[in-house]
């Protein structure tokens, strides 16, 4: 066996040492109000073409990232409204995981600071209630897509004068079994499938001859434009085949968001390893 001579060999050349040092992700929730028709949830891309030219994860995601100096954010949410829906009320939970963030500790103020920044950016997209999260926030963010309830206001359309009787028996329908196709406008990122999805309460309000204004307090993963039209008899029971009519929808907003986020420990200058931060 070869050995190193005793006293070791005095080098003649120099040498070098490259080391990278990073630190742990951080997760930053919240939650986010969207006042635009016109804005998706994330860059929308049809056939490699982009359609708009930012989005509610850029408008966010980009004054997160300068302000933390991290090196990357990833985009998580509770679910996600088409790009011609409002997201109103109290907002969409959100976080965001950082990589490699510069800064990782913040107190109550600091948050302040942080919204004040992220919102001086964009008046159609406000955020809210910003703090850091844990891995098991994250997880019960994940979940609560499979469970959460949501409320919708629609601003719906008949084809011919509506009957009033009818359309008040929309309010006794609670609980609503909805057998649903995946709709034929999602069919090119959905598995087409049948579901069963749950409306909980409906209440109308009649505008004109043709027009109501409908509340929707659904279960998760209904699609409330679907449950309107019908898409093609893919959706059923829906508010066509209940009326007797082509029924329509001209406007939807998300009006609230049921899930206990972020956690209210968190608001008040929690750390990411749970420990109060100093200012």
């Amino acid at each position: 066996a070869k050995h190193s001579s005793v006293p070791p060999q005095i080098p003649d050349a120099p040498f070098s040492l490259d080391f990278r040092m990073t630190r742990s992700s951080i997760f930053m929730g919240g939650r986010y109000c969207k006042y635009s028709r016109h804005l998706p949830q994330t860059p929308w891309f049809v056939q490699g073409v982009r359609k708009c030219i930012t989005s509610v994860e850029e408008i966010i995601g980009d004054r997160l990232k300068e302000y933390l100096k991290a090196d990357q954010v990833k985009f998580l949410a509770s679910g996600r409204e088409d790009v011609d829906v409002r997201m109103l009320g109290e907002g969409r939970p959100f976080a965001f995981e950082c990589v490699n963030s510069k800064k990782s500790k913040f107190s109550q103020t600091e948050y302040q600071v942080l919204e004040k920044f992220i919102n001086e950016n964009c008046e159609a997209v406000q955020v809210n209630s910003i703090a850091c999260v844990t891995k098991a926030d994250i997880k019960r963010l994940k979940e609560g897509e499979d469970s959460k309830r949501k409320r919708y206001t629609a601003l719906c359309i008949t084809q011919n004068k509506f009957n009033m009787e009818t359309l008040k028996t929309l309010e006794d329908m609670t609980d609503m079994v909805l057998k649903q196709d995946t709709p034929v406008r999602v069919l090119h990122r959905r598995s087409n499938a049948t579901r069963e999805k749950v409306i909980h309460e409906m209440k109308v309000e009649p505008l004109s001859e043709t027009l109501f204004k409908l509340s929707v307090i659904s279960g998760a993963g209904a699609y409330i434009k679907e449950l309107v039209h019908g898409d093609f008899g893919r959706t059923e029971p829906c508010l066509k085949s209940i009326l007797g009519q082509d029924t329509d929808i001209l406007a939807l907003d998300v009006e609230e968001v049921y899930l206990d986020w972020p956690a209210v420990a968190a608001h008040h200058g929690v750390g990411q390893n749970g420990i109060a931060a100093k200012s």
